[in-house]
Formats: C-alpha cells, sequence, structure tokens
C-alpha cells in the first residue's frame, strides 16, 4: 500500500473475498493504515461475507480510509442459500447491511439469479430484499456454472448443460442460455435480471439519496452521464 501511494496512487480496491475471513488480521491491516499513518481512501470491492464482519472492524476499516463494503448476498431466499452451502443467513445480511451503514460506510450488494432452487417467488423476494435494505447500490448477474462446481455438476448429470462454448462462460455477460434451469426459462431469468435494475434504480427514493451523495462528493455529471448511457 505504501508503494502505490508512492507511485501516485490515490485509492485502493482490495478484490479479495476473504479479507475477513480471519478478522483480526483484517484488523491489524486497519490499524498498521492508522499506525503508519497512511492517508488514502480504499474499498472492499469484491463481496465479504456477512457473517464475518463485525462492529469493531467496520469502525477501523471507516477510521482508516475504507469507504464502502461490498457483501456477496446471493440472494434473500433461506431455502436457496441452504441449497447452495452459502452457510449464512437473512438476518445476518441485514444485521452486516445495518452495522457498516451505522459508522458510515457505503454498502453495495451482489446477488445472483438463476441459482439451483430459485423460483419466481425467491428472486422477487431478493429484489424486494435489496430495495428494502439500507443498501446504497446494488449488483445483479445471472449465475453462470463453472466446470468444476458442484452446480455445473448437478446440471450436467441431469443434461441441462446447453454449452460448453467456455467463451460465453463470461461472468457479467451472460447473453445465451448456457443451461436449463429446473424452475425458471431463460427468458424468465433474464427478465427479473432486467427488472431488478429498474426496480432498485428507478424509484424516488433511491433517486433523492443517490442526488444527496452526488452533490456531497461531486459525482453528479458522473452519474447522469452513466444513466443516460445504460438500456434499460
Amino acid at each position: 500500500m505504501e508503494y502505490m501511494l508512492k507511485c501516485g496512487f490515490r485509492e485502493i480496491h482490495i478484490a479479495d473475498d476473504s479479507f475477513t475471513q480471519d478478522i483480526q488480521r483484517a484488523k491489524d491491516i486497519c490499524n498498521e493504515i492508522l499506525k503508519r499513518k497512511l492517508n488514502f481512501s480504499w474499498s472492499l470491492v469484491n463481496g465479504v461475507r456477512v457473517n464475518m464482519v463485525d462492529l469493531e472492524f467496520l469502525k477501523l476499516a471507516k477510521k482508516s480510509g475504507c469507504w464502502q463494503v461490498c457483501f456477496g448476498i446471493e440472494s434473500a431466499d433461506q431455502e436457496v442459500l441452504d441449497r447452495i452451502n452459502k452457510k449464512i443467513t437473512v438476518p445476518q445480511v441485514e444485521r452486516a447491511v445495518r452495522l457498516a451503514k451505522s459508522v458510515g460506510l457505503e454498502t453495495l450488494g451482489l446477488f445472483i439469479f438463476g441459482l439451483s432452487g430459485d423460483t419466481e417467488g425467491s428472486i422477487r423476494r431478493t429484489i424486494n430484499f435489496a430495495k428494502n435494505t439500507p443498501l446504497d447500490t446494488a449488483k445483479f448477474d445471472i449465475c453462470i456454472p463453472y466446470p468444476g462446481t458442484s452446480y455445473y455438476d448437478e446440471l450436467s448429470s441431469q443434461g441441462n448443460i446447453i454449452s460448453r462454448d467456455w467463451s460465453k462462460y463470461n461472468y457479467h455477460k451472460t447473453t445465451e442460455p448456457l443451461f436449463r434451469h429446473q424452475n425458471l426459462s431463460w427468458e424468465t431469468i433474464n427478465y427479473f435480471y432486467r427488472k431488478a435494475y429498474k426496480d432498485f434504480y428507478i424509484r424516488p427514493a433511491y433517486f433523492i439519496k443517490r442526488l444527496i451523495r452526488d452533490i456531497k462528493k461531486g459525482d453528479l455529471f458522473y452519474d447522469i452521464r452513466y444513466f443516460l448511457l445504460t438500456r434499460w
């Protein structure tokens, strides 16, 4: 971090899903930033686990320059979370988001549609959860069953893998059907994928909150530009 700052970088993004797996190590890093008096902004951009943060860590992270924490939530349906062996609960998600907000951190929730066991009902619950939880931003994706994962093995054993063209297994860019879901058509999954973004971002409460934030941070024209470029 010191070397990066000497090179002229002003913000550091930690892309590590396991950053808080050893919570004491994470706290030690925050304390070392403070001890060395390093003055920079940083963010946990890769979705830390909601059951691996506590109030002490979040306070230290904020104090040492962290401005955003991303949580890998995936689904707000407990049956789906259990089926994919996520080993978290919906109340744990709510607690982690509220703790982060209580110390002044921005929160980003990461969600996935088309998981094993997903239904129209579970996806609707997930969208509503994202809207009603104090998340500042949310990112929705369509599940990709990568080879080597238990979900890929499950689908493959059922004969439900449609494409083995690995060039199409592009995260954040799932445009063609890769597999047959047990409960949902590919068209339905895509419908909810688009609906989630509209429901979360195109609502008065979000516009007002984002406007206040943008004025404070000077990001208003940046956000307007990308809003106009987005194909809703």
